[in-house]
């Protein structure tokens, strides 16, 4: 293929690999169903008829899954940002890991484990060219830019104090993700087939509860108190039912939480038009979701984010939702449709809730088009300090090590998804997406979550910008033991570092917003 090239590592060999590899899974799903075949034939005939069609088409699938899997394992020959400065991302990741004693630490991450004395001096700088200039070091000396890579080099060994050996270890790998072959599960066609059901079910509970459902450039996305209903045309699919204003007793469908979003959206619009000095309009949420199983884990949480009365819109990624698409985009691609979406529905600004991927999509937006953001809400960020290890080794790498079985296993599952490791392995730049202090509009919170097995979030809360210590002042102030907040902007914004999980801040904070309702 013309402009294309096969990633570092992926020749004739590993494609033998995968195809064993698929083949070897189509088989183990075909003798599964043989053998439910073969109970079925008492048990039920009709699925003793229908299992050998199933089984033909799951033969069928993995020819087209294998075939997916060789085109999102092509990459660009110039596999690289089009607009990076590796000497300015260089200075600004090193003024986080300054906060940090162990060096040597860091680096054995990225090389596997390795411990300092096999880490060579080449091999750091290998490391250093890829993470910062996207090249080999060869490439980076034949563009005449080998003394910059050497002083990084330097910068090390002068801040930490470490001596590296001169010369190069051949042996030693580091995680480099673009360039290896795509780290992959086969996934059986029945897989995807109860995905597509889990979000049909998903989408139904939206649209019972008063969600209207459309379709903009590939993307699905789901509105709800919108200021106005305007026709979109074609492209669009709509619910039969047409949302009503959210007065008490008005729900078109007799389903609890349907009249609970209405009420609570209704009460909410009354307390802020009695409130003094409101003018009565809300700046519009936007949900932008993590990877896993789409929309369905925050269903609850649109519920909640619909009753508080104002503008809602939730983006669905299905490229990162373990489903089969033909599409994979861009963060930024991701990032200008949102924008377009906005503009479809007159949406200026919005107030950003990113979690996990999302927040990923919210960084763009932030950078690229940061006047139609007000406010954000960072829930399990991956958009700060991208440059340390942890996260790329317990998604891609290695089991995540939560302590659950079950958990680590739909982890993995989730990563490994052909879809979900192209994104994140041919369409992901870490440069990009990282998002700094400055760039965070006021009034934003960040939430941090003690446990999480993926990012290290107390190194995430000592980066640049967030390496304020103590306990913050005024309500926030007040979350208890279980939680850190500290103000960040100047005390324009927060971030809250939760020992427990998500659900211990949730309570703290509806905690805290109770006392304040009841002091007036």
């Amino acid at each position: 293929m013309p402009g294309l090239r096969m990633p570092c590592g992926l020749g004739t060999a590993h494609q033998q690999q995968a195809y064993n590899m698929t083949c070897s899974a189509a088989l183990a799903v075909a003798v599964c169903l043989t053998l439910l075949a073969a109970a079925g034939v008492v048990a039920s005939p009709l699925l003793a008829l229908l299992a050998p069609v199933y089984f033909v088409a799951e033969l069928l699938f993995a020819m087209i899954w294998y075939y997916r899997y060789l085109m999102l394992s092509y990459q660009p020959v110039k596999h690289r940002p089009l607009s990076h400065d590796p000497v300015s991302s260089f200075k600004k990741a090193m003024a986080h890991l300054k906060l940090f004693a162990d060096i040597r630490h860091f680096l054995s991450i990225w090389f596997h484990g390795a411990p300092l004395e096999d880490i060579k001096r080449d091999n750091v700088a290998d490391l250093l060219a890829y993470a910062f200039f996207y090249k080999t070091r060869d490439e980076v000396d034949a563009e005449g830019r080998a003394h910059e890579l050497e002083a990084m080099v330097q910068f090390i060994e002068a801040t930490w104090d470490v001596t590296l050996t001169p010369g190069h270890n051949p042996s030693l790998r580091w995680m480099c993700h673009l360039w290896e072959p795509m780290k992959v599960w086969y996934e059986p066609l029945g897989f995807y087939l109860f995905m597509e059901a889990a979000a049909l079910l998903g989408a139904l509970a939206l649209r019972a509860a008063g969600f209207k459902q459309s379709r903009w450039s590939g993307l699905t996305y789901y509105t709800r108190n919108m200021p106005h209903s305007s026709s979109h045309g074609s492209g669009s699919r709509r619910t039969s039912m047409q949302q009503q204003p959210l007065e008490h007793g008005s729900s078109p469908l007799p389903h609890a939480r349907h009249q609970w979003c209405d009420q609570a959206a209704s009460s909410a619009a009354r307390q802020r038009q009695e409130a003094p000095g409101s003018g009565g309009n809300e700046v519009p949420l936007v949900l932008l979701h993590g990877i896993g199983m789409g929309l369905i884990p925050y269903i609850s949480l649109l519920f909640n984010m619909a009753a508080t009365g104002r503008p809602l819109l939730a983006l669905e990624f299905k490229h990162v939702s373990m489903r089969w698409v033909l599409w994979v985009p861009t963060v930024d691609e991701v990032a200008e449709v949102l924008v377009a979406i906005m503009q479809r529905e007159g949406l200026e600004r919005c107030c950003l809730v990113g979690h996990s991927y999302g927040t990923a999509v919210a960084s763009r937006l932030l950078q690229q088009h940061p006047a139609k953001v007000v406010q954000t809400c960072m829930i399990d960020p991956v958009c700060f300090s991208m440059f340390m290890p942890n996260l790329l080794r317990n998604f891609l790498y290695e089991s995540p090590g939560s302590g659950s079985r079950l958990g680590d296993f739909m982890m993995q599952c989730a990563a490994r998804d052909v879809h979900v490791s192209a994104t994140l392995s041919r369409r992901f730049f870490w440069s990009d997406v990282n998002l700094f202090e400055e760039q965070l509009p006021g009034r934003s919170l960040v939430v941090l979550s003690g446990q999480d097995v993926l990012m290290a979030a107390a190194k995430v809360r000592r980066g640049p910008g967030l390496g304020f210590r103590g306990r913050g002042k005024g309500p926030w102030g007040r979350l208890g033991a279980a939680c850190t907040a500290v103000n960040i902007n100047a005390g324009r914004s927060l971030v809250v570092l939760s020992g427990q999980d998500m659900h211990v801040v949730a309570a703290e904070v509806r905690r805290v917003r109770a006392q304040r309702a009841a002091s007036g």
